[in-house]
């Protein structure tokens, strides 16, 4: 009885501490849609990388989040809780912009 309590209790206590561990990246560029759960994104000063969020978002190509927090599951990044990601936006609607590129070369 006791085994099966710790282990009750230590798998509830893990799952807490996973569940805590959220992240936050600002001025997050949606670089390609591929579907409601699949996305190329480039977060401020970093390089672009695909992610899958772990449920359907709205997002569009060319939009820019102020800030994107979310905690990593098993294969997906879980962006559901409220206030977990916030576009910029002009008179209610999200503002889309161009890819920025630089030229690498001198």
């Amino acid at each position: 009885m006791t085994l099966m309590l710790g282990m009750v209790l230590g798998y509830v206590g893990r799952d807490l501490s996973y569940m805590a561990t959220r992240y936050l990246y600002t001025e997050v560029q949606v670089i390609e849609r591929y579907d409601a759960t699949h996305f190329k994104v480039q977060p401020a000063r970093m390089q672009s990388y695909n992610w899958t969020t772990c449920s359907p978002v709205d997002w569009e190509k060319n939009q820019r989040m102020e800030f994107v927090r979310y905690s990593q599951r098993v294969g997906c990044k879980d962006v559901s809780a409220n206030g977990a990601y916030k576009f910029h936006e002009q008179n209610g609607s999200r503002i889309n912009y161009q890819q920025e590129t630089a030229d690498g070369r001198f």
